[in-house]
């Protein structure tokens, strides 16, 4: 279940889209849902989800989680996100238009699994590039 809805226009600050007309939603990331860690220039391992993630809606819990084959798919995250400290809200692309080459879908940048195409229905529209 979302949090909150946020209709909003393109302020510059996600590459994912293509439009500036979209609808984000904000949701809870669940930190037990990202198992990979980045090394920042410093040294530290973090928790880094990139931006352009497909997350789907836990059932059990109604946070997101980062999507792997399961139903549920909610949509990318507009914004990357770090969860080494906790759950953290997100910002989720409810409705809009996306450049392919910017989803991380199942881990992998610039794939879209069957699963997620199909849940994003005509709520968001893949466009190969950042030409609608």
């Amino acid at each position: 279940m979302p949090v909150s809805q946020v209709v909003s226009t393109y302020e510059g600050h996600s590459d994912i889209l293509v439009s500036s007309n979209y609808t984000p939603f904000t949701y809870t990331l669940a930190q037990n849902s990202v198992t990979t860690y980045t090394t920042l220039a410093d040294g530290r391992s973090r928790q880094v989800v990139p931006e352009g993630t497909v997350v789907a809606l836990d059932p059990a819990n109604s946070k997101v989680i980062l999507h792997t084959s399961q139903a549920g798919v909610v949509g990318p995250l507009l914004a990357q996100a770090d969860v080494t400290d906790g759950d953290q809200e997100v910002t989720v692309l409810w409705r809009g238009d996306v450049r392919l080459d910017r989803i991380y879908d199942n881990g992998v940048l610039g794939t879209l699994t069957a699963t997620a195409e199909s849940a994003f229905g005509d709520r968001i529209k893949v466009h190969p590039s950042n030409r609608p």
